[in-house]
């Protein structure tokens, strides 16, 4: 038999199942970090290589021959640059992307944007709920 009066976790539960590790934590990264763009742009083989060619250069004394190495450098820093505006693009549409689940706390229903690894499920799930349009919380 189906419960006419469905409320739903408390704040308190929730928060305790939260403690407990239940419900995902922390926010999912879909791009690599500012600091790993860097390094992985920064230490490549062909930089490696160049810089090499540039430390022998300098070595010899054949100053007029490191220009080069500016050409590498505006490169670097080209490549650089457009992948941290991919980066901030592509978080950005991400943003808009997340799923929206409704569910019920205390008797009322919510909305809020999450990833799935971030649900709670307890005596209700989430389902598709046509009067909304959105997914919902029914038994």
């Amino acid at each position: 038999m189906m419960e006419e009066n469905l409320s739903g976790l408390s704040f308190r539960e929730v928060e305790e199942r939260r403690q407990r590790g239940e419900g995902g934590s922390g926010t999912v990264q879909i791009t690599r970090s500012r600091g790993q763009i860097v390094k992985d742009n920064l230490f490549t083989l062909f930089n490696l290589l160049n810089f090499l060619i540039v430390a022998m250069l300098f070595a010899v004394g054949a100053y007029s021959n490191m220009l080069f190495i500016t050409i590498i450098i505006v490169n670097i820093v080209t490549g650089i640059v457009q992948e941290l505006k991919a980066k901030k693009l592509v978080d950005e549409l991400s943003l808009l992307n997340r799923p929206t689940v409704c569910v019920r706390r205390e008797g009322k229903d919510m909305f809020a944007a999450a990833p799935f690894s971030h649900w709670l499920f307890g005596k209700l799930f989430p389902q598709k709920n046509e009067r909304h349009g959105y997914p919902g919380v029914t038994r």
